[in-house]
């Protein structure tokens, strides 16, 4: 064989490769999916791996051979959501001139704005998080990025009032304690209510508590862009 005749052959090699990873991506993008859309119309615990089989368009054996069980599935569902979400809220421009109270009203619109896109999953998450650990440690990565927000803010806060900087350990409690308010509170609203108006007051609710639990200094209003 000549060197020309196997360098071909490597490379239509590699191209089969990369095809066939191609898709295995999109077939197993496509499982997740399904399993999300048959989410918003029941409890986890009342679907099975025919269910998503049938949704994804693939057999049931196809299902097992890019999830072990329906809880790994799980898992990787809300991982995937958790980190939509964090991703969505971390490439968030905030305004020049911006204050403290106008980067955590951004953050809360936009965790709202998840519970919009991705309510059930997201509800799904909080009630799964105590009985499967995987999603236990998802959940927790996601409230401790959320914490570590906050106590910017409050760090940030402090400067510009020329007060001493919060205390470390203290500090994250309370921003522990906001984004555990924060996380439920969207849980309950979402459980019982998709009203608009009832989404918009939550938000301006939970702006007002979280500020005078943080200590947050208010700045000068920014207008929206």
């Amino acid at each position: 064989m000549s060197t020309a005749q196997g360098d071909s052959n490597l490379q239509a090699r590699r191209d089969r490769r990369r095809h066939a990873a191609r898709r295995s991506e999109a077939q197993e993008r496509a499982i997740l999916d399904a399993a999300e859309r048959l989410l918003d119309e029941r409890r986890y615990e009342d679907l099975t791996v025919a269910d998503i089989a049938t949704a994804a368009g693939i057999s049931r054996p196809g299902i097992y051979f890019y999830f072990g069980s329906m809880e790994e599935l799980l898992v990787a569902l809300v991982s995937r959501g958790l980190t939509e979400l964090m991703d969505s809220i971390a490439s968030v421009s905030i305004p020049p001139g911006a204050g403290p109270v106008d980067v955590l009203a951004t953050g809360l619109r936009h965790t709202s704005d998840g519970w919009r896109s991705h309510g059930p999953l997201l509800r799904t998450a909080v009630e799964q998080a105590y009985r499967v650990p995987a999603i236990y440690q998802e959940w927790r990565g996601l409230l401790q990025r959320g914490v570590d927000l906050y106590v910017e803010l409050m760090t940030w806060s402090a400067e510009i009032d020329n007060r001493p900087p919060p205390e470390g350990a203290e500090a994250r409690r309370h921003a522990e304690l906001c984004m555990l308010m924060v996380g439920h509170s969207l849980h309950d609203l979402y459980e019982n209510s998709a009203d608009a108006a009832a989404i918009d007051q939550r938000e301006q609710d939970l702006l007002l508590v979280v500020t005078r639990a943080l200590q947050l200094h208010p700045g000068e209003p920014v207008e929206p862009a």
